[in-house]
């Protein structure tokens, strides 16, 4: 199995200290606490809920129904969810056969994976309606993306009636897809996995981390490089400088009305990591006032999201949710900082260097 890992520019481009004289713990329990308390935990969950959405899609192609429709909606919302929880981990399995692409491929600014959707529902494309051959068109035609559009968008109402035949296959073979990328994601970090057991032992030969310093900056980088993702790539997305360039239709998940939710588990998933781990445990002593910091903007964040739970259009065109929206972006840069400026330079791990943005 080729091992590939997030191509974090600091791994080893850092001026830094010994590790070891500044942490509170071993690393190797903060690398143990991080894959036991939320790599596997997050992978599970994401296969269970994509578990679902099959078993769902199956029930609505044979007794299509308003009721099973609205089932395989929220059975696609849980794992969108599920998967927004632990998409910006990009170690490992999630970094090789274009996993990532393939689950969910944003941002589309060019509406190439919808306009392939279309082109299959008006054709029939009989590839894209089996899970063996869906596999082998465009990574825009199989995931998320593609389930969204096939149980929200235009035509949906024949899904409940006869006439869906073939969108509801297409629906099940995206499932199965979906699922069947999940599965691999969690398989790829089972206790006798390869992942597993570099992961947890820094070596000169380890793909992931040389050593323990370099351990910690990718547990750093990747806390950085998410929350600078949700910011900059799914914010960034719809959110504009101003009301007038605001695009809500670019927005992850407008169609299923998530969007929010979705930025909610992002963050969730980070604050997850973050907290699962123990990373603070590689602080000296005299940083609680920055934990605390940390711990209250995190919920903060995560607050601000999930009171914005309403359709993202709706949101941008209310003058106090829209503030509320432009709170949430500086709430995260104020994380980012915190991580970058202040967290890891305490850990004496980034002197003279800046994780954030790919510096």
């Amino acid at each position: 199995m080729q091992l590939k890992f997030l191509p974090i520019a600091v791994v080893a481009a850092f001026i830094s200290l010994p590790v070891s004289a500044q942490t509170n713990a071993p690393v190797a329990s903060i690398l143990t606490a991080a894959l036991e308390g939320y790599v596997r935990p997050a992978y599970a969950g994401l296969t269970t809920e994509t578990d679902l959405l099959v078993a769902v899609a199956k029930t609505l192609c044979q007794t299509p129904s308003d009721a099973t429709l609205k089932s395989a909606q929220t059975a696609f919302k849980a794992s969108a969810l599920a998967w927004s929880k632990v998409e910006w981990f990009r170690v490992g399995a999630a970094m090789s056969d274009n996993r990532i692409e393939r689950m969910f491929y944003f941002p589309d600014r060019k509406s190439t994976g919808l306009k392939q959707v279309q082109k299959a529902l008006l054709n029939q494309d009989r590839n894209a309606a089996n899970a063996e051959t869906l596999g082998a068109k465009s990574v825009a035609m199989q995931g998320i993306g593609a389930s969204e559009f096939l149980l929200f968008g235009d035509g949906i109402e024949t899904l409940v009636d006869s006439t869906g035949t073939y969108r509801c296959a297409y629906v099940l073979a995206s499932a199965e897809t979906i699922s069947a990328i999940a599965a691999d994601l969690q398989s790829g970090w089972i206790q006798s996995s390869e992942a597993a057991e570099f992961w947890q032992k820094p070596a000169a030969n380890n793909p992931y981390f040389r050593d323990d310093t370099e351990a910690l900056n990718l547990l750093i980088g990747t806390l950085i490089h998410g929350l600078e993702a949700v910011r900059d790539v799914r914010l960034g997305a719809f959110l504009g400088k101003t009301t007038e360039s605001d695009k809500p239709k670019l927005a992850p998940y407008w169609r299923s009305e998530i969007t929010f939710a979705s930025l909610a588990a992002n963050l969730e998933g980070l604050q997850k990591l973050y907290v699962q781990s123990g990373l603070v445990n590689a602080l000296p002593a005299g940083n609680a006032e920055l934990i605390r910091t940390i711990d209250f903007d995190f919920d903060q964040a995560i607050r601000t999201a999930k009171s914005l739970d309403q359709p993202v259009a709706s949101v941008l065109s209310d003058t106090d949710l829209r503030r509320k929206t432009t709170y949430l972006k500086l709430t995260i840069q104020i994380l980012i900082d915190h991580f970058n400026v202040e967290f890891a330079p305490a850990a004496g791990l980034a002197a003279g260097f800046s994780f954030g943005d790919g510096d």
